[in-house]
């Protein structure tokens, strides 16, 4: 995929690519010309030297949070992942299970989320999906420590179309147990670990230690999927570093470059 890019690149005006930093040896005679968008974490042992190495890429990051590792590289921009907000129905009152919903992996610790159900004695229904690299910690962390806990049901993986009812069917009792773990970048989507619930009571019952804070669940609909993560704020945010990329050219043609899944 990316000799192809190569091969093309004098197509573009603007190439935008979501690869990391693997394409930085390839299109360095083109770097004003392209947008990276830094998905993953940013703590990670040889990564300063990468980017003291490359500084003439222009970055975006997925929150502001996810740049303190390298407050000094080339940032342009934040744009937070959006979220088609019509797929997810909102329903006020329930009472039943919390919900983890993400992937079995360090960084979204998970074995909090399971430390928070046992703590609080509620039923907790765990949906994610365990990648190849995190099988090992499946296997010795996290699996043992469902089998121990009655409290837990582990489902899998789900689809987009499983995850409204996951989330916000009427026997559940919340959005989610647990924000990402702080070493993603990703505490945006949660306001700073923020757990969401729908009311203030399923707080009190969490052990110290294990909360951070809430934010009323039917506070955060038009906040968050309304206004802050929108699809629609998402392609709006990014066509302008496009347009501040081309303007003044002729041309308004750009590429994005991404792993497949």
């Amino acid at each position: 995929m990316l000799a192809e890019v190569r091969r093309r690149a004098g197509e573009f005006d603007v190439i935008h690519f979501h690869t990391d930093m693997l394409h930085f040896p390839m299109f360095e005679d083109v770097a004003e010309r392209t947008i990276t968008t830094l998905h993953g974490r940013l703590d990670l042992k040889d990564l300063p030297e990468v980017y003291r190495h490359w500084t003439a890429y222009p970055l975006v990051s997925v929150s502001d949070e996810q740049r303190k590792p390298l407050p000094s590289a080339n940032w342009i921009g934040t744009v937070h992942h959006g979220t088609p907000a019509e797929q997810y129905a909102f329903h006020l009152r329930s009472e039943g299970y919390l919900a983890f919903l993400g992937r079995v992996s360090p960084e979204k610790r998970p074995d909090l989320a399971i430390e928070i159900a046992r703590g609080c004695g509620k039923r907790l229904k765990m949906a994610a999906k365990v990648d190849a690299a995190d099988r090992r910690y499946w296997s010795e962390v996290i699996e043992p420590m469902i089998r121990a806990e009655p409290l837990v049901e582990f489902i899998g993986e789900i689809g987009d179309a499983g995850k409204s009812a996951f989330l916000g069917d009427p026997g559940s009792d919340g959005a989610a147990v647990l924000a990402e773990g702080e070493m993603t970048g990703h505490r945006h989507a949660i306001y700073d670990r923020v757990t969401m619930f729908r009311d203030d009571s399923l707080a009190h019952d969490i052990p110290k230690g294990l909360y951070v804070g809430h934010i009323r669940a039917v506070s955060c609909v038009g906040r968050s999927a309304v206004k802050g993560c929108s699809l629609h704020l998402t392609c709006s945010q990014f066509s302008g570093f496009y347009w501040s990329h081309t303007h003044g050219s002729g041309r308004r043609k750009w590429a994005t470059c991404a792993p497949k899944g």
